[in-house]
């Protein structure tokens, strides 16, 4: 009998860009956007997800910022989400195809759920309103799936990576054993700073919600980027160009880095002298640090850390400290300045330090 000859598929290796970064603010999401314009930040107008979930975001030159929570008697539609702790809670990458990137999740045994599409209407700067389309890694209707992603500490809570294939990059996630579900898509209407109102689709490929501890990480391919990307929306009074920085801090930094070493290749990840381990992703580096170290950089850690591996910090690249100094002062912050930085601690960044640099 003539033996059958199999298939292989070549899945290519996804590059580490962040494309935002999730906090956590549960029902908190009038007293959060207020803190962040308050920082100096330019928020869009609120969104309202397929999933039942609302956010306003600040967007910034090639990733942005995600402030998440639910508007009263929503709360039990993304449950798994509002019991993490206040503060920065996701960290998302950019996708170009959600179905490739959950591919490569389940590859390297680090899937979470398939890819879920939703959207929110936007209202672009000229008034206009259009809708932007995203997929994430977990179908529509089943915020169970999301427990744990609600069960974590309120704060920083998503590192959310970009991608352009989901499907490759599903494959390459089962070919690492990292991969939770397959590819879902999920989408909002957004209104345009125009006044027009469209959708924002996305499809997005998560990690296996068990290999990253309170929070969640996932691949997020934007299907209608210019929904998100507005010029008018990148604007900010604290001169804010990029998030330069994420932080994961932990008792094991080594250890808490191993799952993005085999996501993204063990060359990916380098060790620093002073004992922190970083993964340089597009404008932004993710830092994976012990305690000691996060405190020296970005002061004390949140009341809650209870020792486990936990994202508790955000840097920022700006164009001028005198215009975050301006924002703060004007926004009754409080802050502390370092040698070519200010920090703001997370009592004042909603559970999260800030650096700004």
């Amino acid at each position: 009998m003539t033996k059958k000859k199999r298939t292989t598929i070549a899945v290519p290796v996804p590059q580490p860009v962040l494309d935002h970064a999730v906090i956590n603010v549960a029902d908190q999401l009038d007293n959060a956007s207020a803190r962040f314009r308050r920082l100096g930040f330019q928020l869009t107008e609120r969104g309202h997800q397929s999933l039942g979930s609302s956010n306003h975001l600040a967007i910034f030159g090639e990733n942005y910022l995600e402030l998440l929570g639910y508007e009263p008697g929503k709360g039990s539609q993304r449950a798994d989400q509002w019991n993490s702790p206040l503060g920065l809670s996701g960290l998302v990458w950019k996708s170009s195809d959600a179905e490739s990137e959950f591919l490569h999740l389940e590859r390297q045994d680090l899937d979470g759920d398939p890819p879920a599409a939703f959207w929110r209407p936007v209202t672009l700067p000229d008034g206009s309103v259009s809708e932007a389309h995203f997929r994430l890694g977990y179908e529509p209707g089943k915020g169970s799936q999301r427990a744990d992603q609600w069960n974590s500490p309120l704060g920083l809570s998503g590192l959310v990576w970009k991608s352009s294939d989901a499907e490759s990059e599903f494959l390459h996630l089962e070919r690492q054993d990292l991969d939770g579900d397959p590819p879902a898509a999920f989408w909002r209407p957004v209104t345009l700073p125009d006044g027009s109102v469209s959708e924002a689709h996305f499809r997005t490929v998560r990690l296996r919600a068990s290999l990253i501890p309170n929070g969640r990480s996932f691949f997020c391919q934007h299907l209608t980027p210019d929904t998100v990307w507005q010029p008018a929306w990148q604007r900010h009074h604290n001169g804010v160009q990029n998030i330069s920085e994420f932080v994961i801090v932990a008792q094991d930094p080594a250890h808490a880095a191993q799952v993005y070493s085999r996501l993204f290749g063990a060359a990916k990840v380098l060790a620093c002298p002073e004992g922190a381990f970083v993964l340089r992703a597009g404008a932004a580096t993710v830092r994976f640090a012990s305690a000691d170290y996060a405190q020296q950089r970005f002061g004390p850690l949140p009341e809650d850390y209870d020792g486990s591996a936990r994202m508790v910090a955000l840097g920022f690249a700006t164009t001028d400290l005198a215009l975050v100094k301006n924002a703060l002062l004007a926004g009754n912050i409080l802050f502390h300045e370092q040698a070519e930085a200010i920090v703001v601690a997370c009592g004042e960044g909603f559970n999260l330090a800030l650096r700004f640099a």
